[in-house]
């Protein structure tokens, strides 16, 4: 069984976005779903108690590192989390 937040990393890598509405957990995909990606929303369906806990905080470990993130913001303006300790070394 995967980790969450290999998950999760997974999830970020093909555009997908997990975020909390009404401590629900939605999933928001910038383009058609392939069956691998579909399978992946499922997987992620199975630990959504663990995914909602990890967004509830009120700063997200990182999913590589495991550092507290902060709030930056994306090209479109909207709050996106960061990891600078990450960052630098992308």
């Amino acid at each position: 069984m995967p980790d969450v937040r290999s998950l999760i990393e997974t999830a970020n890598k093909k555009g997908l976005t997990l975020f909390l509405v009404e401590d629900k957990v939605k999933v928001k995909a910038p383009q058609e779903l392939d069956p691998e990606t579909q399978a992946l929303i499922q997987e992620l369906r199975s630990h959504k108690e663990e995914i909602r806990s990890m967004l509830a905080q009120a700063a997200p470990p990182c999913w590589n590192c495991g550092a507290t993130m902060t709030e930056a913001r994306d090209i479109y303006g909207e709050a996106v989390p960061a990891c600078w300790g990450c960052a630098k070394w992308a």
